[in-house]
């Protein structure tokens, strides 16, 4: 042993040591081989598969096996797959009760105005006109509501700037090596997620509304107090 080094891993640390090229190849008959090579690919996409299998086709398969991130490390592959299980749960939750926030306003303005609709209604405006009214009017709310949102939660992270994990975790987690500093940011797939979930929530909080408000008889509903 001529010394000692950090590996980043907790799990390395403890189970690996470091060999000159020739000394592990001496060491385990390799000759002039080596037992694994890691490529690493210049992007962040789990799907692997198209550079996985060009590597086989590159390669004899007979005398070498080739594997992805996820087949190296399934618990890590695991973890991921929880974890996303559990935010669409969490996603259908805040789904619900925002459709239902959005549906009780859109009910109490559309009752509210029943006597306008009325008017409208009887001086000529069809019943689709009034149909992509409310729906409009429910994806205004929803827009302004959403970009408030964004806006505050960039400002907080903006302001906030870093956080410190390191309490959290230790070295690595599943053997993955983890960072003690997170750098807070809006991403913008996340966003354009959102996005879609406020924009199909607001329509499908504003639908019945807005088809009863649609629906309405004229005479009746001009005559509503």
């Amino acid at each position: 042993v001529v010394g000692t080094a950090d590996a980043g891993s907790a799990e390395a640390n403890e189970t690996a040591v470091f060999l000159h090229l020739a000394d592990a190849q001496s060491f385990f008959a390799l000759g002039g081989g080596v037992h694994q090579v890691i490529v690493r690919l210049p992007t962040d996409e789990e799907d692997l598969s198209h550079p996985v299998s060009l590597l086989r086709g590159a390669i004899d398969v007979s005398r070498l096996e080739v594997m992805a991130w996820d087949e190296i490390l399934p618990e890590l592959k695991g973890a991921l797959d929880a974890k996303r299980r559990n935010s669409r749960l969490i996603n259908l939750i805040v789904f619900l009760i925002v459709a239902l926030g959005v549906l009780n306003t859109m009910t109490m303005s559309t009752f509210e105005r029943t006597r306008e609709f009325g008017v409208m209604a009887s001086l000529g405006t069809r019943r689709r006109r009034i149909l992509g009214m409310v729906l409009l009017e429910a994806l205004l709310q929803g827009a302004i509501g959403f970009s408030a949102g964004l806006f505050i939660a960039w400002a907080l992270l903006h302001g906030i700037g870093t956080a410190d994990i390191g309490g959290l975790v230790s070295g690595d987690m599943l053997g993955a090596p983890m960072p003690t500093t997170l750098r807070l940011s809006v991403m913008p797939g996340p966003v354009a997620a959102a996005a879609l979930t406020a924009l199909l929530t607001v329509v499908a909080g504003g639908l019945a509304p807005a088809i009863r408000a649609s629906r309405l008889k004229p005479v009746e509903a001009a005559r509503y107090v």
